[in-house]
């Protein structure tokens, strides 16, 4: 059964700690987009790095407050994810530090790999590898999601097709991660 949590009960959020990932169906201008190619509802994902709070990709890199994080989705639904081996009190300090330099990057509406700009998804698959070590989501071209009748989008935006990248259903369904209940 997935962890889920009604926004009426979202402050305030409790039992969340470092290093958790929440999922949630974002509200943005390519969530429609995102849902059509991976099949998922869920197109946004953000890493708890404190207590209460959220580091997110968005514009810019930032943390966010978990509540105002969850009332930003739809309906206010989330799940929350666990890595399936605990981090470490030293995993999770790591965790925060790195979290600290991506702050304030943009957001790459090109989901392009390099560090300068950053999307929601490889912010997370970033911050646990150099952090922890360990890789959260598959890594694969844009090709092969259910890319059709999004070639226009994805040209305007200048994105091959050759590119790689991590979607968040990629991550949700990673076996290192549990959902909690």
């Amino acid at each position: 059964m997935w962890w889920v949590l009604a926004l009426a009960h979202a402050t305030p959020l409790t039992g969340l700690q470092t290093g958790d990932v929440l999922f949630q169906e974002s509200r943005s201008a390519q969530a429609s987009a995102i849902r059509a190619a991976t099949g998922s509802r869920y197109t946004h994902v953000a890493v708890v790095i404190d207590d209460g709070w959220v580091l997110e990709a968005v514009q810019p890199v930032k943390r966010t407050a978990v509540d105002a994080w969850v009332a930003r989705g739809v309906d206010g639904h989330f799940v929350a994810h666990r890595p399936v081996i605990p981090l470490s009190s030293d995993e999770q300090a790591r965790l925060r530090d790195v979290g600290a330099t991506y702050i304030g990057r943009d957001y790459d509406a090109a989901f392009s790999w390099d560090d300068g700009k950053l999307y929601c998804s490889e912010l997370v698959y970033k911050l646990f590898l150099e952090a922890t070590g360990r890789e959260i989501g598959e890594r694969q071209p844009v090709r092969s999601f259910a890319i059709d009748g999004l070639h226009e989008a994805l040209q305007a935006r200048g994105i091959d097709l050759d590119t790689q990248v991590v979607a968040p259903e990629s991550q949700r369904l990673d076996r290192d991660l549990r959902p909690l209940e």
